[in-house]
């Protein structure tokens, strides 16, 4: 028996040694992502590729990396594999990702799921799915969600007759002029809702074979098209079935019907959505034979110039410019002019004639408007640009009249009425003047941030006052790059409206708020949250998909009262522990293991910045196996419950000493809680070398505290240029909208340039390479908050945790020339990954991750003739009178006596 089992054993193991499987491989320094089908998976260290059904697309082996992944590869061995259901979340995220070879290879016949499969890929221009076997799939939600830098996409071979999904499949694929889906069989199709929504480069649509007979979803499906011009339909076009339609035209402001039917922005739902009529029957679609020629042309124009027309009446009412009888002839010719249209029966000659009056009289009232207005009597609410339009600002002064571009503030009907719709992109701060605090009339905030992908922070939102506001829809709908929000300071009672307010915010992981927050009143939720897949509650609860309207919409109760948001001040329940990747909360009887359950120890370790210890018992050396970050941040409640050997620990809001370093590995820094820390401090050796009227030796610097004292190891105090007389200077910058400046002082989560000098030239006492400690005492340590410097066409950002490299990151070349290029003098594109205390660039031009630019030097930053290159130590005296001053910098009352070598105007002088 034993000699038969060994037998078969021996003829079974060639067959299990060489089982193909799929799977996939990172290469290129995590920068690209091989998949492979054969037998080699175990020897090339390779990933599971799904289905992901538990823990979405953070379940990904690659998931840490996507971001950071420029390529995507389909080795020709993959072509054998038929054993793919489901390519869920493959690439979502991906946002730097530029290429992928080899799709051809990836056979997809037996896949039901293509949800989300290169959703956020928004560096991808080309994509060829054009040999995709579709036959099988069930469901595209978000297949191509926010592939914003696509310019052709080819799915007309698609087979979607088994396809139930196809809610937000290609929203926001602005880049496309065209889209071909004549061939699409919808007939299964039950949700199609924002199919199209922000397809803003597509000015026609033909969806003439869609059989929308079982659809109950069209909301937002052609919304935020404003090139639009017409959508054609078919036989199978119905909405007999649809229940949610909400915003299904809004923001489509080109679309005209079949029959003349222009859009109308108090008929956004499916109210319109049919073959356009005329007057009798209007509707936004055109059948399949077109249009209806030239008569209806200048009924298009006379409706166009009504729809003005009544628009103008309504901001001149109360301009102070406009005299009442251009009011009452211009509600006359209203009017006459929609009597005319509803009748329908003028010929050409007399409905151009009433164009031309309506024409006339508009002028006269928009030349009146023009005028220098008159002083302002009041305040009033109104927003504009700064830092080269990279900023938002609100305020609420009596100063509106000049800021001749300043935008008016007022609840918008449409994303497309607000004065920054088509800058909307290229905002990457919001700031609220403290003025804003005053003003109690805004009643509504809908669309307010709509479609601003690269807001990444908010500054003074305590500002807003949210008492009297009723709707709140669409808020923050498509800001992708939030990662937090806090609306603390937010009431939302009077709020009713709710519906998409944080809609499609998918690197959203912590909403913060307060006793002010309240949905009692809220009648509309529905997708609130929609899209939010990276929300994390106060106290663990992770985004449902079946919960995204306002049923979650308040602070996390744990398991039995599941919220998706945060009360910073709000006392935890008994045994509890979380793990929001950067810090692990304990609570009660729970452990540390308790924390990382939904990650597990291998992975926090990497990451772990911080532990709040509220545990009944000690938090001991066995839990804290495998952390080994420096710069470890552990409170406490009593000293007692501290580990052995662990610094950096808080005791009830006190650190006796915080030492924080540039190990390597993890040695993220993050503070969830401030603290008083009575000493604080960071060490950072300097070696590189400056040189007299050259650009050369700097770095970046951000440190989380108030700098209090900078000293050298070797040669004691040192103070930045223009701080006093308390230490050998060094040069320090901030990056202010004029460049780079000047400055004295280093205040926390800002970043900095900073430069010591360092050549033979100067006095030895002035050369301060080696190691250099800022330190504080009694200095409260605020949470990590990043202080984002805006430029003229950069902004410089500080770091607190290990970032990777990227197209869009650009890293001074710290220690090494580039190019022609000197050390420390030129920002790089994708160059070396940043690390804590350090800061990094990102161009305007970059929003994308492309690859237009590759250099930015410090000399194109501007800001002074020392940003651009290294002034000498001593300067001339400012009087012209030539002062003295010793090698060790002190200044002399009188030319010296003595022999020796001093300093005059700049040079060593010699005296014999």
């Amino acid at each position: 028996m034993k000699k038969f089992l060994f037998l078969m054993i021996c003829t079974l193991f060639p067959i299990f040694a060489s089982a193909q499987e799929p799977y996939a491989v990172m290469i290129d320094g995590n920068t690209a992502i091989m998949f492979y089908y054969d037998d080699q998976k175990a020897a090339r260290g390779g990933m599971d590729i799904g289905p992901f059904n538990v823990g979405g697309m953070e379940g990904r082996p690659w998931h840490s990396y996507a971001e950071g992944i420029y390529s995507v590869l389909f080795d020709e061995s993959f072509a054998n594999c038929t054993s793919i259901t489901s390519t869920q979340y493959w690439f979502t995220g991906m946002k730097n990702l530029d290429y992928i070879g080899g799709l051809e290879y990836l056979n997809t016949s037996n896949v039901t799921d293509m949800s989300y499969m290169f959703d956020s890929c928004s560096s991808l221009t080309n994509l060829d799915v054009s040999h995709f076997n579709t036959a099988n799939v069930t469901n595209m939600y978000c297949m191509f969600f926010n592939c914003s830098s696509l310019t052709s996409l080819d799915v007309s071979n698609f087979n979607t007759a088994n396809v139930t999904v196809m809610q937000s499949m290609f929203w926001n694929c602005s880049g496309l002029t065209s889209l071909d889906v004549s061939n699409f069989n919808t007939s299964n199709v039950t949700n199609i809702g924002g199919i199209f929504s922000g397809c803003s480069g597509l000015t026609s649509l033909d969806v003439s074979n869609f059989n929308t007979a079982n659809v109950t979803s069209m909301w937002r499906m052609f919304s935020e098209c404003p090139n639009l011009t017409t959508i054609y339909v078919g036989d199978g076009w119905s909405t007999a079935n649809v229940t949610e339609s909400e915003l299904m035209f809004n923001g489509c402001t080109s679309l005209v019907g079949g029959a003349g039917t222009v859009y109308d922005s108090s008929h956004t739902d499916a109210s319109y959505a049919r073959i356009d009529g005329g007057s009798s029957n209007p509707g936004y679609l055109t059948g399949e034979g077109g249009g209806s020629g030239e008569e209806a042309q200048y009924w298009i124009e006379l409706h166009s110039m009504l729809q003005y027309a009544d628009e103008l009446y309504g901001r001149a009412r109360d301009n102070s410019n406009v005299e009442p009888w251009m009011l009452e002839e211009l509600s006359m010719m209203i009017n006459r002019g929609s009597d005319m249209y509803d009748e329908h029966t003028a010929d050409e000659e007399e409905v151009h004639h009433m164009i031309e009056e309506l024409n006339w009289i508009c002028s006269e009232i928009e030349e009146a408007m023009n005028r220098e207005p008159e002083p302002s009597e009041g305040p009033v609410p109104y927003a504009i640009f700064i830092d080269n339009n990279t900023a938002l600002e609100f305020r609420y002064d009596d100063q509106r009249s000049s800021y001749p571009e300043a935008m008016d503030i007022y609840p918008f009907s449409s994303t497309v009425d607000r004065g920054w719709h088509d800058m909307a992109e290229s905002i990457r701060s919001v700031v609220f003047n403290e003025s804003f605090a005053n003003c109690t009339s805004i009643t509504s905030t809908e669309y307010w941030f709509f479609g601003c992908s690269n807001l990444e922070t908010f500054v003074g939102l305590e500002n807003l006052n949210t008492s009297n506001v009723t709707n709140m829809a669409s808020m923050f709908d498509g800001c992708y790059s939030l990662t937090s929000l806090d609306l603390s300071s937010f009431n939302t009672t009077s709020v009713t409206d709710m519906k998409m307010m944080f809609y499609g915010c998918t690197n959203l992981t912590t909403i913060y708020v307060r006793s002010g927050w309240s949905t009692a009143n809220v009648t509309e939720s529905s997708y609130m949250f929609e899209g939010c897949d990276r929300i994390v509650g106060g106290r663990g609860t992770q985004w449902d998909p079946d919960h995204t309207d306002a049923a979650y919409a308040h602070v996390d109760g744990g398991a039995n009262n599941p919220g998706y948001l945060t009360d910073p001040y709000a006392e935890p329940s008994e045994s509890e522990a979380y793990f929001d990747g950067l810090t692990a909360w304990v609570y009660g009887d729970a452990t540390l293991d308790d924390a990382f359950a939904e990650v597990g120890r291998e992975s926090a370790v990497q990451t772990i910045a911080a532990i709040v210890w509220e545990g009944t018992g000690a938090l001991t050396a066995e839990q804290m196996q495998g952390i080994t970050n420096p710069n470890l941040l552990v409170y406490v409640n009593e000293a007692s419950k501290a580990p052995a050997g662990v610094q950096n620990v808080i005791v009830n809001g006190t650190a006796a000493q915080i030492v924080l370093t540039d190990a390597s590995g993890n040695n993220n820094f993050f503070c969830p809680e401030p603290f008083t820390a009575q000493s604080i401090s960071y060490t950072r050796n300097f070696s590189q070398t400056t040189e007299i009227g050259v650009s050369r030796g700097w770095e970046t610097i951000a440190l989380p505290f108030n700098v209090q004292s900078i000293s050298h190891g070797s040669h004691g105090a040192l103070v930045p240029f223009g701080g006093g007389n308390g230490g050998y200077p060094f040069w320090l910058h901030q990056l202010l909208s004029n460049g780079l400046t000047p400055v004295t002082a280093m205040e926390a989560n800002t970043p900095y340039l900073i430069c010591m000098p360092n050549n033979t030239v100067y006095p030895s006492a002035y050369n301060q390479a080696g190691s250099v400690t800022f330190a504080s005492s009694n200095v409260t340590v605020p949470r990590t908050e990043p202080r984002e410097a805006f430029g003229a066409d950069v902004i410089l950002m500080p770091a607190f945790q290990n970032l990777s490299a990227g197209s869009d990151i650009f890293t001074l070349n710290v220690g090494a020339a580039r190019d022609s290029y000197a050390e420390g003098s030129v920002f790089i594109s994708n160059y070396s990954n940043v690390r804590p205390f350090q800061a990094y660039v990102r161009h305007s031009s970059q929003a994308r991750g492309t690859d237009e630019i590759q250099y930015i030097p410090l000399t194109s930053i501007g800001g002074g003739d020392d940003t651009t290159a290294i002034m000498e130590i001593i300067q001339p005296a400012a009087n012209g009178t030539g002062d003295w001053y010793s090698l060790d910098g002190r200044k002399l009352s009188s030319k010296p006596t003595q022999k020796g070598v001093y300093i005059q105007n700049g040079k060593k002088i010699v005296i014999k």
